[in-house]
C-alpha cells in the first residue's frame, strides 16, 4: 500500500498548491 501513501501525499501537495494560488492574489492586493 505504498502507492496509496504517495498518492495521498501528492493530493495534499496539490491541494496546498491550489489553496496558495487562491490566496496569493489576496495577499498581493492587500
Amino acid at each position: 500500500m505504498v502507492w496509496w501513501s504517495s498518492l495521498s501525499s501528492w493530493r495534499f501537495i496539490c491541494f496546498s498548491c491550489l489553496l496558495y494560488s487562491l490566496l496569493w492574489p489576496l495577499n498581493q492586493r492587500g
